[in-house]
């Protein structure tokens, strides 16, 4: 409990420095007209609802939604405490596709470019008969898949949640292009590691449609500050 009123002090400071860094912006953006949204709520004490921000209240609904997650999936939003009583539970995340393109920019983004990716007539011939994506393009589609899991539980009052790493990572089977996927995620712990910030770790298992073996088993850390 201690440590969470800690939270609340550090909160209340850091939001009076990014107010005085607001008005110093604003003094900066006056001559054009412009005003950042994010400095327009550090402005007003107490803050503008978001209705008063973004506009007609259906206006504002329909952006929070699409900031809160850009899949519309409505997320499970709970206290740390909850989030403490689901270690243990399983969530399932909706199906996405892995599409060739999809393979082919990441391919580019990493230079990885290998035929068995890219080149669907020679990869034809090798026993995967078509391409397959990259490994690390299913483990980078966590955070995608963690997004559209609508009962995936998360903390309320979270300023951002940050990738740590993963204590353990496999590769089981070979993600075709074209196939769906899923996420089945598994809390495995949520604890305190300093005032404001907290640690989670997840067992994630990535189904592949159609096929018994998974494409993907990690098990996946994620730091929260609230």
């Amino acid at each position: 409990m201690a440590a969470r009123v800690r939270c609340s002090v550090v909160r209340s400071i850091a939001a009076r420095c990014a107010a005085a860094d607001a008005i110093a912006r604003a003094g900066a953006y006056h001559r054009r007209g412009l005003l950042l949204l994010e400095d327009r709520v550090r402005l007003f004490n107490p803050p503008l609802s978001p209705f008063q921000i973004f506009g007609p209240r259906q206006l504002a609904s329909e952006a929070l939604k699409r900031l809160n997650n850009r899949s519309g999936w409505e997320r499970q939003t709970v206290t740390l405490d909850e989030v403490e009583a689901a270690v243990g539970r399983t969530s399932v995340s909706a199906w996405i596709t892995v599409t060739q393109t999809m393979i082919d920019a990441f391919a580019e983004a990493t230079g990885d470019r290998q035929f068995i990716h890219i080149d669907p007539v020679r990869a034809a011939a090798t026993p995967f008969g078509t391409t397959i994506a990259h490994g690390f393009l299913t483990l980078s589609l966590l955070p995608r898949l963690m997004a559209e899991t609508p009962d995936l539980p998360v903390v309320s009052d979270a300023r951002m949640h940050v990738n740590y790493g993963g204590n353990r990572v496999r590769f089981l089977a070979p993600v075709p292009s074209g196939a769906r996927i899923r996420a089945h995620s598994t809390l495995l712990s949520f604890e305190q590691k300093r005032p404001c910030q907290y640690q989670s770790t997840a067992e994630v298992t990535i189904e592949i449609d159609g096929q018994e073996k998974p494409a993907m088993l990690a098990e996946w850390i994620t730091q929260i500050f609230v």
